[in-house]
This record gives C-alpha cells, structure tokens and sequence, in this order.
C-alpha cells in the first residue's frame, strides 16, 4: 500500500530553488578553478610560439606534361588539382626531411651555443607548419624562450627557401632535359626511318638492275620500270650534295644501258647514306644516353617538386611572437571547469534526494 507523506515528499522545483540561492558556492568554485589555472601556468610555464609566412605558389598549365613529378609520385596526373594537392603534400613532407632538420640544426649551433644541447628530434619537435592549400603558410616553432624560438623558425625558413629554390631549379633543368631527350627520340626514328627507306631502295634498284642486265640493254626502258624507279629516287631525297645525280637522272627514251649505268653510280651513294645514318643513330643514342644519365641526377636532386613551384618569404624581417598557452586563458577555462564542477556536484546530489524521496514515499 502507498501512502504520501507529505513532510518527506521531494519537489525538484523547490531545490532548483534552494540550489539556485548557493551562488556564492558557485562563485567560490569558479575561484578555485581559477586559482588552479594560474598555479599550472606558474607551474609549467607555455612555450613561446613564433611565427614565419610563406607565399607557395604552383602554376598547374604543364600537370599534364611533368614528367619528372610523375615518375617521382609513381602517378599520372590527368586531373591539376590532383597535380596540386601532391605538390603541396610533397612539400610538407620536404620540409621535415632529416636533411632540411639537419641543416637547420648545424646553422644554428654556428650561431648560438644553447643549440649544441638540442639534437634533431627535439629540434622537430618544436618545429610546425600550417597550411590548408597553395597560398599562404605558417611556419613555426615553439619554446620556452623567445630568442630561440625565433632563431630556430628564421633558420629553418632560410634552409626551406634555399632547398626549394635548389629544388626548383634542378626540376627546371630536368625538364629542359627531358625536351632535349625527346627530341632526340624524334630525330633516332627519323634516322632509323631513313635507313629503312634507304635499304629498300638499294635492293629494289639492286634487283631491277640484275633484271634488265640480262634483256637487250639497247632497247627503251619499259613505263612501268620508269615509273618505279623514279618514286624510287624521289622517296629516297637524296642530299643536295647529290642534285648533279638527280640531275643525270636518264630520260624516258633512253635504252636499258643508260639506266643501268646510272643505278651503278647511285648506289655507292646509297651506301655511304646509310653509313651516315648508322653513324648518326650510333652518336644519337650516346648523346641520349649522356643526356638520360644528366636527366636522372636532376630529376633525383628535384625532389619531386614542380619547375613551376614558387616559394617566398611573406614577413620580411618580422616574426610573430605569442604564448602558446597563455596565462588568462589558463585562468579562464580553470574557472569554467570549477563552475562546472560545481553543477555536477548539485546534479549528483539532486538525483540522490530525488531517489530518496522516492523510497520514503513507498
């Protein structure tokens, strides 16, 4: 059976009420937090943070046609924006290289002994960028005083520029390697094309002339036999060197002797074309070869990045300074936290005196 007893039954209006009139509980907490916030800044003081700018810039038009980025990403990139997010990661990853740290670690023992107690993880430990696309980014670095905070971001800046620039330029000189290459391959099929012609032309005219030495050598040449052998001869494109044999060629009425005595001197012609062109696909291909070796070296000194990667330095001669963790800001969110905690308390012990009044009710 239930029965209410009045003098123990709970209302939640009236402790929502009763809590509401404990300000000064509230306020005292939000004190303490407060009070905690600035004992942990005092504690553990934060690290300075300073900061550089960059201006990255990349012009996409040749995506499509960098064959030194893609050979470096494994990747074709048909698509710019595919071109340019790889880029950017690319050069994020540059940036933290153990060479890049390296460097910016030796620069700065040249210049301050503090450096000499720091090695190269805790060197990149301090050391950030920040960035969302192509445009400007944010280098930093972070520690507890100011002088070498800055000291380590200016170094590592000026290390950045100068590997990007040296970068930049071998993937500038990759590409004008790459067009010299090409036209070279260009020029090896035009050759190897020739020798082809050349070879076909020597035996048919070979042929023809075994054929015709064995008939009457003092009869015309046939039209038919005409015909062949002058689009063989205008195929072949002899050299100007060689018009006056162009020019010997026989006439349609002259008999089979004439003819073959002519084949008897252009074909020693032939021969020596084709040695020409045989020597020339042997020198192309030793040039191509010195020139592939020149491209590998550029294209591994690139680094992957673009010929048309622009990096510089937007601040001049001024660095950002800012604390990491500043002291108000401790303060502030201590003092949230304990008014916080403040109304976990009372919730809890709400929900006890509800569960409490329920019981006795019963």
């Amino acid at each position: 059976m239930i029965r209410n007893n009045p003098i123990s039954e709970w209302s939640l209006r009236e402790e929502i009420l009763r809590v509401s009139q404990r300000w000064p509980e509230f306020i005292a907490f939000c004190l303490i937090g407060s009070l905690c916030g600035l004992i942990i800044s005092m504690l553990i003081p934060s690290p300075i943070r300073a900061t550089r700018e960059l201006y990255v810039g990349l012009n996409v038009y040749r995506a499509t046609e960098d064959r030194t980025v893609a050979e470096h990403a494994g990747l074709n990139f048909n698509n710019p924006d595919d071109y340019k997010n790889w880029q950017m990661d690319n050069l994020n990853t540059m940036i933290f290289m153990d060479a890049i740290i390296d460097q910016t670690l030796e620069n700065l023992r040249n210049q301050d002994p503090y450096w000499h107690n720091v090695d190269q993880n805790m060197l990149a430990n301090m050391l950030h960028a920040y960035w969302r696309n192509a445009g400007k980014w944010h280098l930093v670095a972070e520690n507890p005083d100011s002088k070498y905070a800055r000291q380590a971001v200016l170094t590592w800046e000026d290390v950045i520029v100068n590997h990007v620039h040296t970068s930049v330029s071998e993937s500038q000189n990759a590409m004008l390697l790459n067009n010299q290459l090409q036209s070279l391959s260009v020029v090896q099929a035009q050759s190897a094309s020739r020798i082809i012609e050349l070879s076909q032309t020597r035996e048919l005219l070979s042929s023809w002339r075994t054929t015709a030495s064995q008939e009457d050598t003092r009869l015309p040449i046939d039209e038919i036999d005409y015909g062949i052998i002058c689009n063989l001869i205008d195929q072949v494109n002899l050299e100007s060197s060689e018009k006056w044999l162009v020019d010997s060629f026989p006439h349609r009425s002259d008999h089979l002797l004439d003819f073959i005595t002519w084949i008897d001197r252009i074909i020693p012609i032939l021969n020596q074309q084709l040695l020409l062109a045989q020597t020339q696909i042997t020198s192309l291909e030793d040039e191509k070869n010195e020139l592939s070796a020149r491209y590998a070296d550029s294209a591994s000194k690139s680094l992957g990045l673009s010929a048309d990667l622009l990096v510089e330095n937007l601040s001049g001669s001024k660095t950002k300074d800012a604390y990491v963790r500043p002291t108000g800001l401790l303060i502030l969110v201590g003092g949230i936290l304990g008014g916080i905690t403040w109304v976990i308390y009372w919730l809890i012990k709400l929900s006890l005196k509800e569960r409490n009044g329920q019981n006795e009710a019963v």
